[in-house]
């Protein structure tokens, strides 16, 4: 029975083989998840098998960013 270490993101662990098969959820991880985790905007929890590579994580921020599909793109977005 393989065994998984949970602990919170840190700089050691190795992202670049992370491929959940999601790109939105692999470009958040990969490009935004430890800045935002240094500007305390979200907090990240990474888990390996030891090795420090990546297998799976969770993000929990503060905070709700709502997308809205527009009807034209060149009008601005409604204030919620």
């Amino acid at each position: 029975m393989r065994r998984y270490v949970s602990e919170t993101l840190a700089d050691h662990h190795k992202l670049d083989r992370f491929d959940s098969g999601n790109q939105a959820l692999d470009t958040w991880l990969h490009d935004h998840a430890r800045p935002a985790q240094a500007m305390r905007t979200a907090q990240s929890f990474v888990w390996h098998g030891g090795d420090q590579v990546i297998v799976a994580y969770f993000s929990l921020a503060s905070h709700l960013v709502v997308r809205v599909e527009q009807q034209c793109p060149t009008e601005p977005l409604p204030l919620q």
